[in-house]
């Protein structure tokens, strides 16, 4: 509803933190029609800042809903825009500094969109300028992107220094919400170094930090990692249970970041029964290629085209 404060500075700071409590609670759905109305003022304003916040928050968004090429196409235009003298001072009014955010964000649709060596060097960019801000939120954003995008390509040693970096810098600061990040990126690592035992404990440590700021996101690439663990400790029932909690917590949220993963996950889960129904084994493994696919994720969709050639050489097959 449109009113006196329509598409002054105030109206978009109130945009902007409902975006926020959308896109960290876990509603990227509802954080996109933020973005997207933020999109729609921008163009109006004289200040040119506002436009690169737009394309930040509509990228971000639709990076969680699992439309990687859309995420990736609005966060180019936000680094076409970007003027690191110009646009430091938003970083006052919108968190973080914009900017590097957008940067590190574009690092992690990169590797889905099958950059990785693109995805390297602009996390090193990002966090080389972060780390140059006095603003700490901004090297805790640059951060949890390098943490996500190290997690999901399973680049564990750089998933490790990443997330022991944000859990300390997190707890020097006070910044309790994002401890849990760092608890669950750390609990990531150790599922990656396969320390099921550790990693069980340490989701569960991240999980309670976000709740203890009443914060009940269910993160289902977390729970993914978390049914890695358990299959891991060799309590595959446990691990099937965490990965159908994972499923139910992105169709209520719409983060479909990590389907393609999960019915991956699910397969090798599966396979690890002492009977497998080799065929539901399959039947996963294409799935999570199919979607992988529909999202323009590419680095799932290669782990997925793997895990099924090893299923079908295991058999025999071509």
């Amino acid at each position: 509803m449109e009113t006196e404060a329509t598409g002054t500075i105030l109206y978009f700071s109130v945009l902007y933190g409902l975006w926020v409590a959308q896109y960290l609670g876990g509603e990227p759905v509802a954080a996109l029609e933020r973005g997207k109305e933020f999109l729609s003022l921008a163009p109006s304003q004289m200040q040119p800042g506002l436009l690169l916040v737009g394309h930040r928050l509509a990228g971000s968004a639709l990076a969680f809903t699992g439309d990687y090429p859309a995420a990736l196409l609005h966060l180019d235009h936000a680094m076409a825009l970007y003027q690191p003298e110009e646009h430091r001072e938003l970083a006052s009014r919108f968190g973080a500094d914009i900017g590097i955010t957008a940067l590190c964000v574009r690092a992690w649709v990169l590797w889905h969109c099958g950059y990785p060596d693109q995805a390297r060097s602009a996390l090193g960019e990002g966090l080389r300028h972060a780390r140059q801000s006095v603003h700490r939120h901004t090297l805790v954003y640059a951060l949890i992107y390098k943490g996500m995008t190290t997690v999901s390509a399973r680049w564990t040693a750089e998933t490790e220094t990443a997330a022991n970096e944000l859990v300390a810098l997190t707890r020097e600061h006070g910044f309790a919400l994002f401890l849990g990040y760092g608890l669950s990126l750390q609990a990531g690592a150790m599922t990656l170094r396969g320390q099921g035992e550790a990693a069980v404990e340490r989701v569960r440590e991240g999980v309670a930090a976000m709740q203890a700021t009443g914060m009940n996101r269910s993160e289902p690439l977390v729970l993914g990692y978390l049914a890695e663990a358990f299959a891991l400790k060799g309590a595959v029932a446990e691990g099937l249970r965490a990965l159908a909690a994972a499923s139910t917590a992105a169709e209520a949220s719409g983060t479909r970041s990590a389907d393609a993963e999960l019915h991956r996950l699910r397969g090798d889960l599966l396979d690890r029964l002492p009977s497998p129904d080799c065929s539901e084994v399959e039947s996963c493994f294409r799935s999570a290629l199919m979607v992988a696919q529909q999202q323009g994720t590419r680095g799932f969709a290669l782990r997925a085209a793997v895990s099924l050639t090893g299923l079908l050489r295991a058999r025999g097959e071509a």
